[in-house]
């Protein structure tokens, strides 16, 4: 570029201006850098966009490449506050470093203790190994988030995570839940990528994960409060006045285009076994499943308290039985019903078997 030789120093202290690259203005910051031929060493000791809040050291060995290496440390980041980056903007740095963040929020999930080595290249940055604690649990992992100018098909990111201990009933909380619903540790991992070009992140998730929790505890929910009121085998009440305990809580999952699903979504607890097959849109908050109930209680003393449409009597003297919901709508306050056997198909029934444990020559004549 034919950029000369300079020496010399640069303060720069509560000034406001657009970076070109950054969404939001730039204020508040303290920055010193010195210029010696055509390298740059600058220290930030404050530097502020939005609610973020970062201080650190950038080297910058050639002004004319672009290259950087860098030490950031923020006390608080907000990744709104990073993204969209402009479109238009005159170069794109490359170079490595790392960032440590104290406190942030990334897709609604308040974040501590984030720790990220970094490298920049020109179709976009990648953090890996990446750390960070999200309601008590631990996640690990990487990500690559591609810039708009990378050739090819290219997601907007790529994503690789590990949980270790995540608190349920927090998590929930955080993605909109409106009441407990479960309590637990969380173990789950997850690959995911999302489309490039929308607003709203999570209607361009796609990926693919699975998820365990053992030993929590099921509260009395909307849910769980439609399903019993249809047919009080057990108590809502007596079940789930104090929680129902479990033992484990696992499943895995599809995303497409933001809409999760299952096959295999099974709680296990000393009451009862159940089993759930379907979706949830995670964007328009909706869902769209079955739900299959096996209550560890004998037949013949609550026979006379079951409707004949959903239910399926998995034995002979003492036996137990299985019942099945159609659960649709909007999240908060789905629809519940309880459906005949005949009408969830042989194959989503097959699933249930395999889970529930109902003997497939009793099911089969219901079938016919």
């Amino acid at each position: 570029d034919g950029t000369r030789d300079i020496d010399g120093e640069v303060k720069i202290k509560d000034a406001q201006f657009e970076t070109g690259v950054l969404p939001k203005m730039v204020s508040k910051e303290d920055i010193f850098a010195k210029v010696s031929g055509s390298s740059v060493n600058a220290v930030i000791n404050s530097f502020e966009t939005g609610r973020t809040k970062l201080s650190g050291k950038i080297y910058m060995p050639d002004i004319a490449r672009h290259d950087l290496n860098f030490t950031i440390a923020a006390q608080y980041l907000d990744v709104d506050d990073l993204y969209p980056l402009q479109e238009k903007r005159k170069f794109i740095p490359t170079g490595s470093g790392s960032i440590t963040v104290k406190n942030g929020r990334f897709l609604n999930l308040d974040i501590e203790s984030f720790r990220a080595d970094v490298l920049m290249g020109k179709e976009g940055i990648t953090l890996k190994p990446m750390t960070f604690i999200n309601n008590q649990g631990i996640v690990s992992g990487g990500l690559i988030y591609y810039m708009d100018t990378a050739s090819g098909d290219k997601p907007l990111f790529f994503a690789d995570f590990k949980i270790d201990g995540w608190d349920a009933e927090k998590i929930l909380k955080d993605i909109g839940a409106k009441e407990k619903i479960v309590s637990g540790r969380v173990n789950a991992s997850f690959e995911l990528t999302a489309k490039r070009g929308r607003e709203d992140i999570l209607g361009g998730l796609n990926g693919y994960g699975k998820a365990e929790s053992k030993d929590g505890i099921l509260w009395r929910f909307v849910l769980m409060s439609k399903i019993f009121s249809i047919v009080n085998i057990i108590s809502i009440n007596e079940l789930l006045s104090e929680g129902l305990p479990y033992r484990e809580l696992k499943g895995n999952f599809i995303i497409k285009d933001g809409v999760l699903s299952t096959e295999d979504l099974t709680l296990d607890s000393s009451s009862m076994r159940m089993s759930a097959i379907g979706s949830i849109n995670m964007a328009k908050r909706t869902v769209d499943a079955k739900l299959g109930l096996h209550p560890f209680v004998t037949v013949d003393s609550i026979i006379t308290k079951i409707p004949l449409a959903g239910w399926i009597i998995g034995g002979k003297e003492k036996s137990t039985l299985s019942m099945y919901y159609e659960v649709k709508g909007n999240l908060n306050n789905p629809d519940v019903e309880a459906v005949p056997v005949k009408s969830i198909g042989s194959g989503i029934l097959g699933i249930f078997q395999r889970i529930l444990e109902a003997p497939l020559e009793i099911i089969k004549p219901l079938i016919k």
